[in-house]
């Protein structure tokens, strides 16, 4: 097998490489009707949410939070395997911290970000089944430097100088690898011999059609994207006051902000009234009550569909019609559901499509056009600040995980430390 380049070595030393994802092959199958039992085998799993959750709880006395959670059924997510999903935590050399206040990891997340992985690693030596995923931007190469021209091999020099244990965790060649996939503010690393940036269905052992998960970085879904640099930088810098705050998510998720701003004072988001709810990550939750097991769903966003006549009278006469959509959740909506549907074309029956980079941890349920389930998660991200609960309503870090374990899904919040910008 030929050697890998590292991913985050200044200087580009060879290992041996893990062997590749494989590329799913086109394969031709009826839709499942029913959920497909998966039979105990010898190897099979050993992991379920308990002792995920035990392990979580014991590394982080200080709390661990239900953000959401969903255990249906009719997803068909029978396969029995663990996964866990560590969304963006945007990386930056030590002395780049103080230019982005509320955009990169704080260095008091770094301890936590350790704490789980050693959890994660302790968990993987009960079970090598269990799969850990990082979702992409786990370094912020766009804010490493205080102007964009340093060179690839440069910003990771800078990188690997103040957060090499760190980043060791996360290379190819680490005891225990970590399935990642990369996102908008480390694509770079695509240039890299052995580095791109891909798209994953993975496949159900038994074969059933019934299995399967789309698992993307979550800028592919969003319509910014798609712009030049120059205009994508044009929107953030000037339009962010005059569109929804569900689309200024987006945009701060995808701006590279080149120039340094000009004032670093971070001024904290006023507290939240109780009866502002949407502005809090989970407002059911109590202090006595973290962790509410006791229904099958909880905190999940159904969409919502609402009729928009076509404003372009061209389209509605050549047959385009008026616009259907989730005022909440349009793009990221639409286009991961999109997304499954041209997985389905290879023959896949995508029910779970799992995302990071809005930094807005989330389960969104709603339906394909023939009316079988889908399920967009979410699974937030590690950099600015939340509010967990009207009860809780302290400011703190958003470091949150996904956990998925058959069709049971759930996102925590590890820890409910005070946001404590700039330590």
């Amino acid at each position: 097998m030929a050697p890998r380049l590292t991913i985050f070595a200044g200087e580009m030393r060879s290992v041996p490489s893990q062997p590749e994802d494989p590329v799913p092959p086109r394969k031709k199958r009826p839709r499942a009707t029913a959920p497909s039992p998966v039979p105990a085998a010898a190897g099979a799993p050993v992991l379920g949410h308990a002792e995920i959750l035990d392990a979580l709880q014991t590394a982080f006395p200080g709390g661990v939070f239900l953000v959401s959670r969903l255990a249906d059924p009719s997803l068909r997510l029978s396969e029995p395997t663990p996964h866990v999903f560590i969304p963006d935590t945007h990386i930056v050399p030590g002395d780049e911290v103080l230019r982005w206040p509320g955009r990169v990891l704080t260095p008091s997340r770094v301890d936590v970000l350790v704490r789980l992985l050693d959890a994660l690693d302790a968990l993987r030596s009960q079970d090598p089944a269990l799969v850990v995923w990082q979702l992409g931007d786990l370094l912020d190469l766009w804010r490493t430097g205080e102007t964009p021209d340093l060179t690839l091999k440069e910003r990771l020099k800078r990188l690997r100088g103040d957060w090499r244990a760190l980043l060791d965790r996360f290379e190819p060649s680490a005891a225990r690898p970590i399935r990642r996939i990369f996102g908008n503010h480390d694509e770079g690393l695509r240039a890299l011999a052995g580095v791109d940036e891909r798209e994953f269905v993975p496949q159900d052992p038994g074969d059933s059609a019934c299995n399967d998960m789309l698992v993307t970085h979550g800028h592919q879904y969003d319509p910014i994207e798609d712009l030049p640099g120059w205009l994508k930088e044009l929107f953030m810098r000037g339009a962010t006051e005059r569109i929804t705050a569900y689309a200024r998510d987006m945009m701060a998720a995808t701006s590279p902000h080149w120039s340094p701003q000009p004032d670093y004072t971070f001024e904290p988001p006023p507290v939240p009234r109780a009866t502002e709810t949407s502005r809090f990550v989970a407002p059911m939750l109590t202090p006595a009550h973290p962790i509410p097991l006791d229904a099958a769903e909880w905190n999940v966003d159904d969409i919502n569909l609402v009729y928009h006549p076509d404003a372009n009278p061209l389209n509605v006469a050549t047959g385009g019609g008026a616009l259907w959509q989730d005022d909440h959740n349009p793009a990221l909506w639409e286009r991961g559901k999109q997304r499954a549907r041209e997985a389905a074309s290879a023959g896949y029956s995508v029910s779970l499509v799992v995302v990071g980079h809005t930094h807005n941890p989330r389960i969104l349920r709603g339906r394909h056009p023939d009316g079988s389930p889908i399920v967009l998660m979410d699974c937030g991200g590690w950099i600015g600040p939340r509010f967990l609960s009207p009860a809780l309503d302290r400011m703190i870090h958003n470091c949150t995980i996904g956990v998925r374990v058959g069709c049971d899904l759930r996102i925590y919040q590890l820890t409910a430390d005070e946001y404590d910008w700039p330590r």
